[in-house]
């Protein structure tokens, strides 16, 4: 009998035992979309025969606990609550879970009822978004979250005004390597987010940080660089931004100190060095935070200033054209324009006749072309560079002017020596042209002359010399070595000889014939000024024919064709030398 008492003592202490070491803890539930997700540790019950997990909840502050499932895995620490928040109805569950077992009759709760997880942590504060300045690559730091239920922070970059993650984790210091986060192209905003073991996230935008942008003009006019940055954005005031300078390989070293709102500073450069530069922003308040702005790195170049161009050419455009060539040589140097002035004389400059602005170079070759021969033929050129300083053009130049002097049966030409080019002239081209019945001047080559000549006698004259007389002009041809490769040409003026004009007029024409048109024909006639009067026999005048290259065709003023017959007519002819003189008499038309 004793010994069944202490058997039946000894079975409920160790039931009771059991109790002690049953009771389950729930963690924390977590919302999922349209569920819920009880996390729980699970039972440590020794009795096997029977085992049971009730899940009980309720929806709201109020109201009893309803039975919403039963588990007999007794190793199982999760429970998902499917359906529990369905959409459009508000929820706001609590939980309890309860063991019932084979150690006795009784039955044990969680130690806590535990309301759905919804609130996020604490939020997490940036303390700087900063640049190294060697790597150009941004650095993040913030503060450990303090919340009990804090997992990790997710750390974003906005990107075109979209926010992507660029890390995540529980560091409190962060490396952006992605190589899309340039620093060295825009400003960079980053934001952080921290997350509990329920995957709440604090909604951030509440204190973004946003990187210092750096860039840089230079002006190799002023020798200086204009350095301007955007602000540091994150902090509550800036009280100062530092300036930093390295040049070529040595350190760098700080130059300067500027005070908001001024977010820009001017320094003095030399040309042809390298030069870097970064700005540290200064937290007001706190000097131990700072942060650096991207680092600019340039080189300043040496200019290629204009002071060896020089007149490659001057030169008449063609055969009777009143418009001068210019050609300048620039030797790849650069150059923002080019002055061309003319003048009475090699030791004048004279006055300026064009320009060559914004001058781009083909082989180094530039055109000017004036639409008029100026009196005063001798050219100078002043190059100028980017800083508007001038530079003279190394030489000056003129076009050939000829003149020509007729009598006994030849005519003299004489001309300016061409002396432009530093290689010198191989010859001079001659060029003698007479025109047609049309007015139409062709030329033609008929003799070279050496390049040390300047004058010609052409005593080979043809028989018709035209209507406005022989005219010439020559051609300068530059002998081989210069730099331009190709020889150039420089063509001359075009003269005309003038001389006693001779006049022929026909006595008769047929308008359907071979001879349709009664027309003075001769030489050194200025077709042009001349001009007819044509009367019948009783003296009436038919018409007036101004300029008598088409001669008349034997109709009236009205266009009506005369009748047969004899008429008078009273030629003024013009020759090209200006002298007018009258000719009068009669010719037969014939139908």
């Amino acid at each position: 009998m004793k010994y069944a008492i202490v058997g039946v003592f000894l079975c409920v202490f160790l039931s009771i035992l059991a109790k002690a070491d049953t009771p389950v803890q729930l963690r924390r539930i977590c919302k999922t979309g349209k569920s819920n997700t009880l996390y729980f540790t699970p039972s440590s019950d020794t009795c096997s025969a029977y085992f049971q997990y009730k899940i009980w909840g309720r929806n709201g502050p109020f109201g009893s606990f309803i039975l919403i499932d039963s588990i007999a895995v007794k190793s199982q620490d999760e429970y998902v609550h499917v359906g529990a928040n369905p959409i459009g109805s508000p929820t706001k569950w609590s939980y309890y879970i309860e063991i019932t077992d084979s150690c006795g009759p009784d039955y044990s709760t969680s130690s806590t009822i535990v309301a759905v997880d919804e609130t996020p942590p604490n939020t997490t504060f940036i303390d700087f978004v900063t640049v190294d300045p060697n790597t150009n690559t941004v650095q993040v730091g913030w503060h450990l979250n303090t919340s009990p239920d804090f997992s990790y922070s997710i750390l974003y970059k906005d990107s075109s005004g979209v926010y992507v993650p660029v890390y995540s984790g529980k560091d409190t210091f962060v490396a952006d390597n992605n190589p899309f986060s340039d620093p060295g192209q825009k400003a960079i905003t980053y934001d952080i987010s921290p997350v509990d073991s329920c995957g709440n996230a604090k909604v951030f935008g509440v204190n973004p940080h946003t990187t210092i942008y750096l860039q840089h003009q230079t002006d190799t006019c002023k020798r200086s660089v204009n350095l301007s940055w955007s602000p540091y954005i994150g902090w509550s005031a800036v009280s100062s931004y530092y300036i930093y300078k390295k040049t070529g390989s040595g350190s760098y070293i700080l130059i300067d100190s500027i005070f908001p709102p001024q977010l820009n500073y001017t320094d003095t450069i030399t040309l042809g060095v390298s030069y870097s530069y970064y700005v540290v922003a200064n937290q007001s308040g706190n000097t131990g935070i700072k942060s650096s702005s991207n680092s600019i790195l340039f080189t300043t170049r040496f200019r290629i200033e204009p002071m060896s161009s020089y007149l490659a050419l001057v030169s008449v455009e063609k055969p009777g054209d009143e418009t001068v060539i210019i050609r300048l040589y620039n030797p790849n140097e650069e150059c923002a324009k080019y002055d061309v002035f003319s003048g009475s004389s090699i030791s004048t400059t004279g006055t300026g006749v064009g320009s060559i602005p914004n001058p781009s170079r083909q082989n180094g070759l530039l055109d000017l072309q004036l639409p008029f021969i100026v009196a005063q033929k001798y050219f100078s050129a002043t190059a100028y560079n980017a800083c508007s300083e001038s530079y003279p053009v190394q030489n000056k130049s003129r076009y050939i002017g000829l003149s020509i002097q007729s009598g006994n049966a030849e005519n003299r030409l004489s001309w300016d020596p061409y002396f432009t080019w530093n290689v010198g002239i191989d010859h001079y081209n001659i060029y003698r042209g007479t025109s047609d019945e049309m007015g139409v001047t062709t030329f033609q080559n008929i003799d070279r002359a050496p390049g040390t000549d300047s004058t010609y006698i052409d005593n080979n004259l043809p028989s018709r010399v035209g209507d406005i007389g022989l005219c010439y002009y020559v051609e300068a041809v530059q002998n081989a070595g210069d730099i331009n490769g190709v020889p150039l040409s420089s063509f001359s003026t075009t003269a005309c000889a003038t001389g006693d004009f001779t006049v022929f007029i026909p006595n008769a024409f047929r308008p359907e014939g071979t001879n349709k048109t009664f027309r003075p024909e001769g030489s050194y006639i200025d077709y042009e000024l001349s001009r007819m009067e044509i009367f019948d026999r009783w003296g009436a005048r038919l018409i007036e024919i101004q300029g008598i290259r088409k001669g008349w065709d034997g109709k009236d003023s009205n266009g009506v064709y005369c009748m047969q017959g004899v008429y008078y007519f009273k030629a003024y002819i013009t020759s090209t030398n200006g002298i007018e003189k009258v000719f009068t008499g009669f010719v037969t038309l014939l139908n």
